[in-house]
């Protein structure tokens, strides 16, 4: 998701859009890379949504747990990948919260 800066934060600019690398406390909190160049939390009400057509959309194929509903589309935070090259989705899931998931419960959508 990309959003504009509409509220003065530390570290960023009115007016200039930030890529959101992944939403926490059920969204109020936007993870952005900031003019510093590093990572930190940031009130969502200090921006305004510019564009939600570049996320990764993903269907659930399979579920490890209740927090995930098959055939449910969810969008993808961030793609995380552990050492040994294994691929994890983080997606913001039933309770509302994200969590990272094994690529193998999902197909892309989009």
């Amino acid at each position: 998701m990309t959003v504009k800066c509409i509220d003065k934060e530390f570290d960023l600019t009115v007016g200039k859009e930030y890529k959101v690398s992944m939403l926490e406390s059920q969204g109020d909190i936007y993870r952005i890379v900031d003019d510093s160049g590093k990572e930190n939390g940031y009130s969502a009400e200090s921006f305004a949504v510019v564009k939600k057509g570049d996320e990764l959309m993903v269907r659930c194929v399979k579920s490890p747990n209740i927090d995930l509903i098959v055939g449910k589309v969810y969008e993808v935070l961030s793609v995380d990948t552990d050492p040994a090259g294994r691929k994890s989705l983080r997606v913001i899931d039933e309770s509302g919260e994200d969590y990272l998931y094994g690529s193998t419960f999902f197909e892309v959508v989009k």
